[in-house]
């Protein structure tokens, strides 16, 4: 055979696989499956082709001025042009015999030459970085203080994730109490109750503004004097003595005739003795007295309004010191569990089975009650009920996912437990304390109805339904003890629904 029936042989060889690959291509074009595992191949092939021709590129760049024969597989392969003579057909099958050879060891060279430029880039850097500092461009410390920098600006990277999150908490817990706040606003009976407790509130703490038997402000002789803030002698007005004077003597107001004298709205405070009633005490309700005067002669609206402080500073203050009691004991039962749980509930069982009525009898036979000796004997027993609600809230929570990740990530105990585990517990306390209050708050009236209370003469709710009962004949005394005291705790009520419902989560919009 001579050499043109070989290369019209090894031609139509060459054709014949062409035509091969293009018609199964065409074939399985309408096939995603077989379409994608037969683009692979063939198009990996191609890319060897184009990369064998850049190599052959390379074999002649000596000769880069004859284009036909620098490129003499490029448009054999790349633009698929037919193989029309012998000098084609022999390129042809050299490239066939060294393309799968040359396929394998061609991820060993680019890797090379990828390491390669790198190395480059890296002396390329570091002449340069020399060449500056020797041309006394850029010093060492600055280098170090570069360094430094850099250093610097990879922590803030790292850093700013973790505020990213922590603002994120902070923007949904904020989001949550204020879907919160909207839920506890759409309950209209619980709105008007917590406004009219907060003017209860306000009422009560300007009570020795509003009723109070001393003048607000006295201009005298060029001068501003304020009794209700500091005690001065009669002769400081013109007067014989030089004790503290009773501004609604008929004579200090002879003394203070031409003088300006500023007197609170009801000039009565909750222990003045009126001595120029028109009837003898109690007497009923008039322009003076709006709510009349009580059996020992003294205002009953004065009292009431000192009555009302009384009530909402014992409630408050109770609840705030058992809210701090049952958590303290509540969590500590319910995170650790086991032992300490099991002899703290029966400690508690037998602690509560103390009955405080009988207690505080006994205690009042030798010791005088007062406002604080009262809160502490019954702070005593009223954090019982919230440490149990407190200790299931633990309870629940502890074993739950979060808190096994703080305990994984080194958190100490007392950390877990202010601040993974207290802020759901809290749900459950905070709905809680308005019904606590009512408890506190019935508990002092019931306690000065029956005479174990506060002491004889000082502002109290029960005192003056106590007197209601003596004087049957003067109702005004029963019905103002009874509105107020029936008022100030239907607004507590009202008002810890609406926050249940509030803080009830199947409540809260998805």
């Amino acid at each position: 055979m001579d050499s043109r029936d070989f290369a019209s042989a090894e031609k139509m060889d060459y054709r014949a696989d062409f035509q091969s690959a293009r018609n199964d291509r065409k074939n399985n074009a309408d096939s995603k499956k077989m379409d994608s595992r037969l683009n692979a191949p063939f198009l990996s092939s191609r890319a060897v082709c184009q990369h064998g021709v850049a190599i052959h590129k390379g074999a002649q760049a000596d000769s880069k001025k004859n284009a036909q024969n620098a490129n003499p597989l490029e448009s054999l392969f790349e633009h698929n042009a037919p193989i029309s003579s012998s000098r084609d057909t022999a390129l042809a099958v050299a490239w066939r015999s060294t393309s799968n050879n040359a396929q394998k060891p061609q991820k060993v060279d680019c890797h090379a030459d990828f390491q390669s430029a790198r190395n480059d880039r890296k002396n390329n850097a570091y002449t340069s970085t020399s060449t500056a500092c020797n041309d006394g461009d850029i010093s060492p410390a600055t280098q170090y203080d570069n360094k430094k920098v850099d250093s610097s600006d990879k922590a803030q990277s790292v850093k700013t994730p973790a505020k990213d999150s922590s603002d994120f908490t902070q923007s949904h817990r904020l989001r949550l109490w204020q879907n919160r706040w909207h839920t506890f606003a759409k309950n209209t009976r619980a709105r008007i109750s917590l406004y009219l407790f907060a003017a209860l509130c306000l009422l009560a703490l300007l009570a020795p503004l509003l009723a109070n038997h001393k003048p607000l402000l006295i201009y005298h002789n060029a001068h501003f004097y304020f009794p209700l803030w500091q005690s001065y002698p009669e002769s400081t007005f013109g007067g014989d003595f030089d004790t503290e004077p009773d501004y609604n003597d008929p004579y200090m107001q002879e003394l203070l005739r031409d003088s300006f004298v500023l007197k609170a709205p009801i000039p009565y405070s909750y222990d003045t003795i009126v001595l120029d009633l028109h009837a003898p005490a109690p007497t009923p309700p008039s322009l003076r007295h709006w709510l009349g005067t009580d059996d020992q002669a003294r205002d009953v609206l004065a009292r009431l309004i000192y009555g009302v402080r009384t009530s909402i500073a014992f409630g408050l203050i109770l609840s705030a010191c058992s809210v701090v009691i049952g958590i303290a004991i509540g969590g500590l039962q319910g995170y650790y569990g086991g032992l300490l749980d099991l002899i703290g509930q029966r400690g508690i069982e037998v602690y509560a089975s103390i009955p405080l009525l009988f207690l505080l009898i006994i205690l009042s036979s030798f010791i005088t009650p007062s406002f604080w000796w009262i809160l502490g004997i019954v702070l005593a027993f009223s954090w019982i009920s919230l440490s149990a609600i407190v200790r299931a809230e633990f309870l629940k929570v502890r074993e739950s996912l979060y808190v096994k990740a703080a305990r994984a990530l080194g958190a100490s105990d007392m950390r877990i437990m202010l601040m993974h585990i207290l802020p759901n517990a809290c749900v459950a306390t905070i709905a809680y304390v308005p019904f606590l209050m009512v408890g506190s708050i019935g508990t002092l009236v019931t306690l000065d109805f029956l005479g174990f209370g506060m002491p004889v003469g000082s502002a109290s709710l029960g005192e003056l339904l106590e007197q209601g009962k003596n004087n049957l004949a003067s109702p005004h005394l029963a019905l103002s003890g009874f509105s107020a005291v029936a008022l100030l705790l239907s607004l507590l009520c009202f008002i810890g629904e609406g926050v249940r419902d509030a803080l009830n989560p199947s409540a809260q919009p998805r």
